[in-house]
């Protein structure tokens, strides 16, 4: 299928099937990242959260992508074992590249690979090889766009941070969540952290290139929720 999306409703069933549950799953609608946050009682992160996450605590580094430095040497087509299984992985990693699925990675294998594929495919099990964020995220650069909440315009700065609370819309199953993004157009939310289809630059942490951008479904985009900790 189109850009490695698996997920098919056959024979006209409500109910969604994929070939490759272990991927990253792109060309969800806004509204269809809001109902599922809202029925599991999560939340979107905002942008602030985004760059809190792939930094944690240590000072900014120029031009920094989730692993901490500004390295992304790696301009190889990864060559993928075991496509679409639960054990799909990169044989011919990069050693000191810092390891991401980007526009000069993604080679024949046009689209997401799995959650956490560079974390199980790397030499060396360090940040800069895994692609991992300061607290251990995979794929914060690179692989899907992560849809925030934007500090760019009104809507995104209306976000008081409430959760779902596993309630939705009897009739169209949308979120009813005050204060979110909107559902049908994607006003107030941010894509951050780039995409296989995107170069470099855009995978940074700071990069805000679709800071305020109106996107629709789309095989860049992915679905990543939060949840604020209760002390």
């Amino acid at each position: 299928m189109v850009n490695r999306n698996t997920v098919s409703w056959l024979g006209g069933s409500n109910a969604a099937t994929t070939s490759a549950p272990e991927r990253a799953m792109a060309y969800t609608t806004s509204g269809d990242f809001m109902s599922y946050m809202d029925w599991s009682g999560l939340r979107p992160m905002t942008e602030l959260e985004y760059e809190k996450a792939c930094r944690g605590p240590a000072p900014k580094v120029a031009d920094d992508f989730a692993w901490g430095n500004a390295n992304i040497v790696s301009a190889i087509d990864y060559a993928i074992e075991n496509d679409g299984t639960s054990t799909e992985y990169i044989n011919n990693p990069g050693v000191s590249t810092g390891n991401a699925n980007y526009s000069l990675t993604a080679g024949l294998y046009a689209g997401p690979l799995r959650a956490g594929i560079f974390a199980a495919s790397a030499i060396n099990k360090n940040r800069e090889e895994t692609g991992a964020s300061y607290y251990g995220i995979m794929e914060m650069s690179g692989n899907l766009y992560e849809r925030v909440v934007s500090v760019g315009n009104a809507a995104g700065r209306s976000f008081t941070g409430l959760h779902g609370n596993g309630i939705i819309g009897a009739s169209a199953g949308t979120s009813t969540v005050s204060n979110w993004p909107n559902g049908t157009t994607g006003e107030g939310f941010s894509y951050r952290g780039g995409s296989w289809v995107n170069g470099a630059s855009y995978l940074r942490i700071s990069d805000r290139t679709d800071g305020a951008s109106l996107i629709g479904s789309s095989s860049r985009i992915g679905l990543r929720c939060a949840r604020t900790a209760e002390i």
